[in-house]
């Protein structure tokens, strides 16, 4: 299935985002506060906020909106740049996206499902394109979420949305290392995340936080 998607956003649109959150990261510096901090708050990695920075084509619209919300909590923002950018964005609206409906809630322990025959709730599985990518859960080394992932199985990652304790990740680190993992982070012990797995055999990796190198939220899943 395709989507038809009417974009009047485009690249160079993207870029004056990145240009516009560099000026505002140069005033911060100015008051003391660092771009890592900034990351931070956002819920990303300092190494994935400067890629997205410098090295992506593209700065997208959320992650603009989260780093214009925690810089202007700091410094006074320059409104007729922040205008200039939004105005165009508020035409990006897609069209074509097939909508679902929500037929109910059903719990995950023992109880009644309810059902919402009266209740006209739907839902549409619109992703940015420019903001998400799939990747294919291996074939021979990826048995480590298994009953809940299988090999073969997709998952589409968000370069922008936030993840939090428990929340089901891919993460990158050491360069060459990678997996799909449950993120768990413990408030008490700094700079060091954890990596569980579905699977009980498989042991757990701790990592310290300046060996990973991305962290992206999985927001959706595609069984085989």
């Amino acid at each position: 299935m395709s989507y038809i998607i009417s974009y009047t956003e485009n690249f160079y649109n993207m870029s004056k985002r990145q240009d516009i959150v560099i000026k505002w990261l140069q005033k911060a510096k100015k008051a003391r506060i660092s771009q890592a901090l900034v990351a931070e708050r956002i819920g990303i990695t300092p190494q994935n906020f400067n890629y997205h920075l410098k090295e992506s084509p593209e700065l997208d619209l959320d992650l603009f909106n989260s780093i214009k919300n925690e810089l202007e909590k700091f410094i006074d923002l320059e409104e007729d740049q922040v205008s200039e950018v939004l105005k165009d964005d508020l035409e990006l609206k897609p069209s074509s996206i097939p909508i679902y409906k929500v037929l109910g809630q059903i719990p995950a322990g023992y109880s009644e499902v309810t059902e919402y025959n009266d209740w006209n709730e739907s839902d549409d599985l619109f992703y940015d394109p420019r903001a998400h990518f799939w990747l294919v859960i291996d074939s021979e080394y990826g048995y480590s979420m298994t009953p809940f992932l299988q090999p073969g199985d997709m998952v589409l990652c968000s370069t922008s949305a936030k993840y939090k304790d428990g929340d089901i990740v891919a993460v990158r680190w050491d360069k060459t290392k990678g997996a799909i993992k449950i993120f768990s982070h413990n408030p008490e012990v700094k700079n060091t995340i954890g990596l569980f797995s579905y699977n009980n055999a498989e042991k757990p990796i701790i990592l310290t936080k300046d060996r990973i190198e991305q962290i992206y939220k999985i927001v959706n899943i595609k069984k085989k």
